[in-house]
């Protein structure tokens, strides 16, 4: 592995095997004759992808994405999106949902499959060779996948191809913060995921994202905790112009909260997080008012996820009246619920809200969460910070 004496990110410098060779069935849900391959090579997923992850871990995605193209173009309908590395569809199937038309990339056939029975518009092909029935997107989303692709600027240049005027690109990827990446002895990455082939630092993803999106490019950077390691993961929002200057503004501000933080200075006092603004803590604190922020709630969906656990916190405990939270506030409160502990909080609202103002799919989630917490501890919970009730292994690498 190299470090770039330019912008500091990874990069292996000779790729050993063809990538694609390592993205076959097996990938996803691995028979028992290929058990043993896969412990010895150490590559690609040791269990059933399906049964790993579940459509409330992608919620954060969907959310934050579809934040940020209101904060462009208001509520405009019918939106089409696209997941690259679909896998079997759990992120669509919270796009769908919610009314987006779903598209995705899947170089596997079985997880392909699994995901056109979801109602899912699926591609084999790379989103370079798409043809011009598949532009015209509002979000394109890439999940832990920027870290495996030989030719990046191809991939950038294609999704910006196929995007609408005033849309977003979501990326989220293993980092290459200086300060703990590779630190500690038998570093995850560097004995597991062969198939990792580059890792960006911020300077680096915005010098890639230069050419297709100019400067509107916003960055965050958090430390996750896996296994013995520290692993920084980067979360990155390129928005393609036109884009007004209210709606930059809006995400700025996002990414400033974000950004905030990650700070090892961040603190909590009895008000609030210290730092963000009188303008941030009103927003949560009047939540009484006809038209609550959603930047509140976005930044601790994402935060509770990868971050500090100080603002979901604060959210979880206020006394809010549910009924005055509109529908995606709800399911906010319920995912940061998921990823701090909150079993009880979870109880509450799934008690409280009418069923009717939960979507289907995440509200089974949710309900599963709770009945395999139960069936573990015999229904003992509190709030307990820090204590992932999920076990989403979402946050704990591909």
């Amino acid at each position: 592995m190299a470090r770039c004496q330019h912008c500091r990110s990874i990069y292996l410098e000779r790729i050993p095997v063809k990538v694609t060779d390592l993205y076959a069935d097996a990938y996803f849900g691995l028979a028992p004759d290929h058990a043993q391959r896969n412990q010895s090579e150490r590559i690609g997923y040791e269990g059933s992808y399906e049964s790993t992850f579940s459509d409330a871990g992608f919620y954060w995605a969907y959310r934050t994405a579809d934040f940020v193209i209101d904060a462009l173009q208001g509520a405009g309908w019918p939106r089409r999106c696209l997941d690259i590395g679909a896998a079997t569809g759990r992120l669509l199937n919270v796009f769908k949902s919610a009314g987006y038309v779903t598209h995705g990339i899947e170089f596997s056939a079985s997880a392909r499959d699994m995901a056109q029975e979801r109602g899912h518009v699926m591609y084999a092909q790379s989103v370079e060779e798409l043809e011009a029935s598949a532009e015209g997107l509002h979000v394109v989303t890439a999940l832990e996948v920027i870290e495996h692709v030989e030719d990046l600027r191809g991939l950038l240049g294609g999704i910006n191809r196929v995007m609408a005027d005033t849309s977003v690109f979501l990326a989220f990827y293993p980092s290459a913060d200086e300060r703990w990446f590779g630190a500690t002895p038998g570093y995850h990455w560097l004995n597991k995921s062969f198939e990792h082939l580059v890792y960006p630092s911020e300077a680096g993803i915005r010098y890639a994202l230069a050419e297709a999106f100019g400067d509107d490019v916003f960055v965050a950077t958090f430390l996750t905790v896996q296994r013995r390691d520290v692993i920084p993961y980067s979360i990155v929002v390129a928005l393609k112009a036109p884009a007004s200057a209210e709606g930059r503004t809006t995400v700025a501000e996002l990414w400033r909260q974000l950004r905030y933080l990650t700070d090892a200075e961040f603190t909590f006092t009895d008000a609030g997080p210290a730092g963000l603004g009188a303008g941030w803590i009103a927003a949560i604190e009047d939540l009484a008012t006809e038209h609550p922020s959603d930047l509140p709630f976005v930044a601790a969906v994402i935060c509770s996820k990868f971050g500090s656990s100080a603002v979901p916190l604060f959210l979880m405990e206020l006394d809010v009246a549910l009924e005055r939270l509109t529908d995606a506030q709800v399911v906010d409160l319920l995912a940061m619920a998921m990823h701090q502990g909150g079993i009880d909080f979870i109880r509450h609202i799934l008690a409280t809200v009418p069923p009717q103002r939960l979507r289907p799919n995440l509200k089974e989630d949710f309900h599963r969460v709770v009945d395999d917490y139960d069936r573990t501890t015999g229904g003992a919970a509190r709030l307990v910070e820090g204590d992932n009730m999920s076990q989403d292994p979402a946050a704990t690498g591909d």
